[in-house]
């Protein structure tokens, strides 16, 4: 007898060939729409050819902000190159920060601390289980779209703005005493993970109270301090 689970499974109901079916599908409807514009342009100026020259005339626009130095005057291939460069610095930045929040957050599901696991369940419930589209909507409308003009901006501890031009915070400027101080906020942390281990280990072999957690806090909060009052 023949296994029923080893049987060919019909083509219209393998779900691997429709993902494929749909993503070409969806690829032939973008490539022809872009045909289809494109004819429309070409015969809207009676005749004329499409080409790259318009990427020579100035953009006349501004960018809020860039890497590459840009002003209104430049053409459109140097507003195309500063956009591409903007886009490429918030990908790598968003990556970069959501592997580490992914990675706390999976930490933090393995916790053995009550509230810090149940704050990590709502997260992941509330946000990672949310389509993205669905929260683009909801900063956009009900967040953004509400927020005042830049001549009634909000602020908050005189150095935080929002207004629908953007969020305007506060930024260390790129000095010798900045990053001095930065190396010694990076120390006081990796100084507190030595002595937590230490002191663990200590409490561990010895039955003692160790205290590493209040003893780390302490050499995090000094170096803090010491940013605070001298940065």
């Amino acid at each position: 007898m023949s296994d029923n689970s080893q049987e060919k499974i019909p083509l219209w109901r393998d779900d691997r060939f429709w993902r494929v079916a749909l993503q070409v599908l969806a690829v032939a409807i973008f490539v022809a729409l872009i045909i289809w514009l494109a004819i429309n342009f070409s015969r809207s100026e009676q005749g004329g050819r499409i080409n790259f020259s318009f990427l020579n005339k100035a953009a006349s626009f501004g960018i809020g902000e860039g890497l590459i130095p840009y002003n209104p005057s430049d053409p459109y291939k140097q507003a195309l190159l500063v956009g591409l460069v903007n886009s490429l610095r918030i990908t790598v930045l968003g990556i970069i920060l959501t592997t580490i929040l992914g990675i706390a957050a999976g930490i933090a599901s393995f916790s053995e601390n009550w509230l810090l696991k149940q704050l990590n369940r709502v997260y992941v419930e509330v946000v990672r289980n949310t389509p993205l589209l669905l929260q683009l909507f909801f900063w956009y409308f009900a967040v953004f779209f509400n927020l005042p003009s830049q001549d009634k901006r909000i602020e908050w501890l005189d150095s935080i703005y929002m207004s629908k031009s953007g969020v305007i915070l506060p930024w260390p400027e790129n000095k010798l005493m900045v990053w001095l101080w930065l190396i010694v906020l990076v120390g006081g942390a990796i100084a507190s993970i030595f002595i937590w281990r230490w002191r663990t280990k200590l409490m561990v072999e010895r039955g003692v109270s160790g205290r590493p957690q209040l003893i780390s806090l302490i050499v995090i909060g000094i170096a803090a301090l010491l940013i605070i009052i001298f940065a």
